[in-house]
């Protein structure tokens, strides 16, 4: 008689410590670790990265809900709707979410600005989130 037995696998990856971004990403690996959250975070990391390059939506929308509710606002559907369409195409045409970001967005620092309505803070929430999306 057979059991169920349990195959796990580890996978390893460095962090080059001298790179301001990959130091931040450990401070917050520690975090999800003490959490126990780690590897939740990088099996929905791969999943949302995988779907989202194969240009469908599912798992952005399962893991954060609010994004479906935020892209359906008429205040700034079209805004949105215009951008998800470039990402899309990008994808299809096989290139990278950076090329999305270079052709949208300068690459320097982000400024610091004030909101001054809604609709700008709604559309610089999907803008920031598209962009954290670069480190994965």
């Amino acid at each position: 008689m057979v059991q169920n037995e349990r195959f796990r696998q580890q996978y390893v990856f460095w962090l080059d410590m001298n790179k301001p971004d990959e130091a931040a990403l450990a401070g917050r690996i520690s975090e999800l670790k003490t959490c126990r959250k780690f590897a939740k975070t990088i099996r929905d990391g791969i999943r949302l990265i995988e779907d989202l390059q194969a240009g469908r939506l599912d798992v952005l929308f399962a893991l954060f809900p609010d994004v479906s509710e935020h892209l359906q606002s008429p205040l700034y559907a079209n805004e949105i709707a215009s951008l998800l369409e470039q990402l899309r195409q990008l994808t299809i045409n096989g290139q990278t979410h950076n090329a999305f970001f270079a052709q949208n967005h300068s690459p320097s620092i982000p400024e610091v600005k004030a909101v001054l309505n809604e609709t700008e803070a709604i559309q610089r929430s999907v803008i920031n989130t598209l962009a954290s999306l670069d480190d994965f």
